[in-house]
């Protein structure tokens, strides 16, 4: 697509990562011949990231239509981990009836890429079919491309490959080559930016419509309205060096799932008291606290005591290490059928680049389970139970992955219908959880 906009930012080593050892670009010469330069990034001192969604409306100022087939990389990715990296995203049609829009397919890319030249992180949105405003703005198909890529010390962003197919605004044609940030006013509405570009240091959003409502008008759409239709973006962003990256979290109960009977009642709660680990460091560590819990509201599912819940870790450019803990004072599930008190789900790992290491410090103070005298609070890891005529239940629930590690210290799945606690099937009730993840990269 003509004029479509593509610059450079440049960066000395020094400075993009605190040590002229931690950025090498170099090139090597024989006496024979010279070789051609190439482009090196220690591993973990890139943040990679991307994304793209066909459409998003917020009408008067409240989102109506969430960003659809939307599509990203980001949170931990860096260099040096898990790349080249492809995901994609796609919906049939759109149809956002409050600003008289609507879309046929949208398809949409993220991608990040290191071929030992450059690291470039790629969002790509393609829409069809595009009519906006009740016709007043009408395309044939519009393609967004976003790419940042880094190489030979510097950073590049481009929208190379963007595109708009036969579009109209207001019944006048728009050429494939509208410049950057070309903006159409829509008499009577609004306006509209055509090919719209938001550049960073080191990051490139791009907008091929960008519709806004800033009028009152016969067609009643409301002012403030904001429409987006084909959007992507990249970016990198440099970082400290890292061996690795951590995850996790704890919280002291999560319910999900419904009563059947004696009425219908859901039974839907999020993690109580959760505290989570950032990709990195922390800046200190996260703690939560509970009073308790009744679930519904008369406890016969559920009652918690007191929740403490905690999570720390540390990264650095040798070593990674986080650590977990969710502790219950009491809880009683099902009136009478769990009953625990001194609850800790307790985990930790750490890791150098090799392998990482876990792990498992968890317990209960006192445990006892109805019609199974043989367990107590000595029960060992992954304990399963069946309850008659109602599903599983999990004592010390220990899942162990090779970069994970996360413990349930009760968990009850309802597996049966027509039990005679009244659950449905699918019913999940979670108490006491801690979990860590190290990343190497």
């Amino acid at each position: 697509m003509q004029g479509t906009s593509s610059w450079k930012r440049r960066i000395g080593a020094v400075t993009a990562l605190g040590t002229a050892a931690a950025l090498l670009v170099w090139a090597a010469a024989g006496t024979a011949s010279a070789h051609r330069a190439r482009y090196a990034v220690l591993p973990g001192t890139m943040l990679i990231s991307a994304d793209a969604y066909g459409s998003r409306a917020a009408v008067a100022g409240t989102v109506k239509s969430g960003a659809t087939a939307p599509v990203g990389i980001g949170g931990c990715t860096m260099n040096g981990k898990d790349l080249p990296i492809h995901s994609t995203n796609s919906a049939g049609s759109v149809a956002i009836p409050q600003l008289g829009a609507g879309t046929a397919a949208v398809d949409d890319a993220a991608d990040a890429v290191d071929d030992g030249t450059a690291l470039t992180s790629t969002g790509t949105s393609v829409v069809d079919g595009v009519s906006l405003l009740g016709g007043l703005i009408k395309a044939a198909e519009i393609k967004s491309v976003s790419s940042t890529s880094f190489s030979g010390g510097s950073f590049t962003m481009s929208a190379a490959g963007s595109r708009l197919g036969r579009l109209k605004v207001a019944g006048v044609s728009i050429g494939g080559d509208a410049a950057p940030n070309t903006t159409i006013a829509l008499p009577g509405v609004g306006d509209v930016v055509v090919n719209e570009q938001v550049e960073g240091h080191s990051s490139l959003t791009v907008n091929m419509l960008h519709v806004h409502v800033t009028q009152s008008n016969a067609l009643g759409y409301p002012i403030g309205s904001d429409l987006i239709v084909g959007h992507a973006s990249s970016e990198l962003k440099e970082h400290g060096p890292v061996v690795a990256t951590i995850g996790g979290g704890a919280f002291g109960a999560r319910v999900s799932g419904s009563l059947v009977s004696p009425a219908a009642v859901k039974l839907g709660t999020g993690p109580v008291a959760p505290v989570g680990l950032s990709c990195f460091a922390p800046k200190h560590a996260q703690t939560n606290f509970s009073g308790g819990l009744k679930v519904p509201s008369d406890g016969s599912v559920l009652v918690l005591g007191a929740i403490n819940t905690s999570a720390d870790g540390d990264t650095s450019s040798t070593s990674a290490s986080a650590e977990t803990t969710a502790t219950v004072a009491n809880s009683n599930l099902l009136q009478g059928l769990v009953k625990a008190k001194g609850i800790s789900a307790h985990v930790g790992g750490v890791g150098n680049g090799g392998a990482p290491s876990f792990t498992d410090s968890s317990t209960f103070g006192t445990l006892s389970v109805a019609g199974h005298p043989e367990l107590g609070a000595d029960v060992g890891p992954n304990t399963s139970v069946e309850v008659a005529g109602v599903g599983t239940l999990w004592l010390h629930r220990v899942i162990h992955h090779s970069d994970s590690l996360t413990v349930r210290m009760i968990e009850l799945k309802v597996t049966v219908a027509g039990n005679p606690l009244g659950l449905a099937v699918g019913a999940d009730v979670q108490v006491g959880v801690a979990g860590v993840s190290i990343h190497n990269v």
